[in-house]
């Protein structure tokens, strides 16, 4: 997991500055992060200036990155507090379906933060569970488990049930 440090480790190792922890937040991009729904959590990430314009538009603020506190990610950054308390009530106003649908096709990376029943619904995880039935004291019962995403070459993979 190291290696998923990128600008962080640079920081360190460059520099020797210790990261601050911002949960799901961005350090130095504003806004980038999991905000609450009605009925869960979205994640957005608004990567430039023209992001943030289409955020502010579809979460109907368009005036929002117009305002001088706001325009530059850098200010965004500077002005973090504000700009996520107003994020976060607007967010709160729909359900996730409801803001998946309108961030659809917009250009901005988003996603939800899905419970497990609905990580292992999703199409790319249901095609690595695998159903089997173990027979045990003349009953039989469903087992699921989930194959290894890795694939590597000349190596297969055996499972066996006990």
């Amino acid at each position: 997991m190291v290696a998923c440090l990128t600008h962080i480790a640079a920081n360190y190792l460059t520099g020797r500055k210790e990261a601050k922890r911002w949960g799901t937040a961005h350090e130095s991009i504003v806004p980038y992060q999991a905000f609450e729904t009605k009925d869960g959590y979205l994640v957005v990430g608004t990567g430039n200036d023209q992001q943030f314009s289409v955020v502010c538009k579809i979460l109907s603020l368009p005036s929002l990155s117009q305002e001088p506190r706001f325009k530059t990610n850098k200010l965004r950054v500077q002005n973090r507090r504000e700009l996520i308390g107003i994020l976060c009530a607007r967010f709160r106003d729909k359900t996730t379906q409801n803001w998946l649908e309108l961030f659809e096709g917009s250009g901005v990376p988003y996603g939800p933060i899905n419970s497990i029943q609905q990580a292992f619904s999703e199409p790319q995880v249901s095609s690595l569970l695998y159903l089997a039935y173990k027979r045990e004291n003349g009953t039989e019962s469903n087992i699921s488990w989930m194959e290894n995403c890795l694939t590597l070459m000349w190596v297969s993979s055996v499972y066996q049930i006990i």
